[in-house]
């Protein structure tokens, strides 16, 4: 089970199934649009540790929610025993599937 919570003007939670639901922040909006966290690439030579998040965006409301891209909010990754990365939003491409790009 993972979650992603980007900061902003409000916050947002993203996850994919309902047994997440139990660790998401009360009193933030709760979007049930993640698809997929990519693999984390580490730090190489120049590379800065950065990992790609996939959303549905079937419905359009992906596209509605991000229509002013949270560029530069923090982004933090969860699972059920804490958080795995924490980076910020580089980049939001909207389309069927809607991709956040995040950078430490």
């Amino acid at each position: 089970m993972i979650w992603v919570r980007i900061a902003g003007a409000p916050p947002r939670q993203l996850y994919k199934n309902a047994d997440a639901l139990p660790y998401l922040t009360a009193g933030e909006a709760r979007e049930q649009l993640l698809e997929s966290v990519g693999v984390l690439h580490s730090s190489t030579g120049e590379e800065t540790p950065n990992m790609t998040i996939q959303l549905r965006n079937e419905d359009g409301r992906c596209a509605h929610l991000f229509a002013y891209p949270p560029i530069g909010e923090q982004a933090d990754v969860y699972d059920e025993t804490g958080l795995l990365f924490t980076g910020m939003v580089k980049k939001v491409t909207l389309a069927p599937a809607c991709t956040i790009e995040v950078q430490a």
